[in-house]
């Protein structure tokens, strides 16, 4: 009987899944909005905003304009890119409290790290920051030059303390 449950013990780390995480393009989205879309989507599922911010930095051989709405108390946020007379529409959406915005997934600010690895497994990447420990989760690429958007989530105390949605093309 020991001989019976060793292998069955073993069968069943075998059935564990270990592997890094491959989130479709469709989970890429936090609180309905995805990469790419213009402001104007956004206001029509938040309304105005309460306040927006305004920063230039030189990027893709030109000064980008990177306008931030802020929704809410604030604690739900997106960042628009423009540039020479090209908008790249929304790049980053982002959450710091447990305001409703959710993943596809139903994933929430104050959800356990558990609960992220059931969903999603396990992170692509996991880098220790001053916040908390960041779990990165890519997009599965569909495309050759997809870029790969990437949903960053930082964990503190085994909860989710911020989720941020980043389109790819930041990082390229």
């Amino acid at each position: 009987m020991k001989k019976f449950f060793a292998i069955l013990a073993l069968m069943l780390a075998f059935c564990v899944n270990t592997t890094e995480a491959a989130i479709p393009k469709s989970e890429m989205s936090l609180g309905g909005v995805r990469t790419g879309v213009n402001i104007s989507q956004v206001y029509k599922t938040y309304g105005k905003p309460a306040r927006k911010e305004t920063k230039t930095a030189y990027m893709w051989g030109g000064n980008m304009q990177f306008v931030t709405y802020y929704f809410g108390n604030g604690s739900f946020y997106v960042t628009e890119v423009k540039g020479g007379n090209k908008n790249f529409g929304v790049l980053i959406t982002a959450t710091t409290s447990n305001n409703g915005i959710k993943t596809p997934a139903g994933i929430a600010v104050g959800d356990s790290a558990t609960k992220l690895k059931t969903k999603y497994g396990n992170p692509d990447s996991v880098e220790n920051t001053s916040e908390g420990t960041l779990y990165i989760y890519s997009a599965i690429q569909t495309k050759r030059f997809d870029t790969m958007d990437e949903l960053q989530i930082v964990i503190k105390n085994g909860k989710i303390i911020k989720i941020t949605l980043e389109d790819g093309i930041l990082s390229t």
